[in-house]
């Protein structure tokens, strides 16, 4: 697991669009001192676009598969086995400025003397009925 990490560490994703991954926990062993029958790691992926994401995602999974092939071949005797399994998923999804939710959220801010402030795309709740086109305007 560990030669994956290190591998999934040296992907690079663009800066537009924002497209971000990290490896968020890792487990594994029963004592400092034993080799460990399973070990775990869970890997979050974020996008604004799609397409990254999927990229990022395929990069990541053929990593995580040489790292395993790459392993059993230095070491021999049993294969090292990995198992990908998805705990989770959040789509990429952009409001566009003109959507009427925002337009709504906008003048809400301003109706209360808040000054509203239009932010960069990040990941939220509302990606994924984004993603499927409810919170569009048609």
């Amino acid at each position: 697991m560990g030669r994956a990490i290190s591998g999934i560490a040296d992907l690079t994703t663009p800066k537009e669009p924002k497209t971000t991954f990290t490896v968020g926990t890792v487990s594994g062993g029963t004592s400092v001192n034993s080799i460990a029958a399973e070990a775990k790691m869970f890997v979050d992926m974020r996008s604004n676009s799609t397409k990254e994401l999927l990229d990022v995602e395929a990069k990541l999974l053929d990593i995580v598969k040489k790292a395993a092939d790459e392993e059993t071949a230095r070491w021999g005797g049993d294969r090292i086995t990995v198992y990908i399994k998805m705990v989770g998923d959040r789509p990429a999804g952009v409001q566009p400025s003109n959507c009427p939710i925002v337009q709504a959220a906008w003048a809400s801010l301003q109706a209360i003397g808040q000054k509203p402030v239009l932010g960069d795309p990040s990941s939220t709740d509302s990606n994924l009925p984004i993603s499927l086109g409810i919170l569009m305007p048609h």
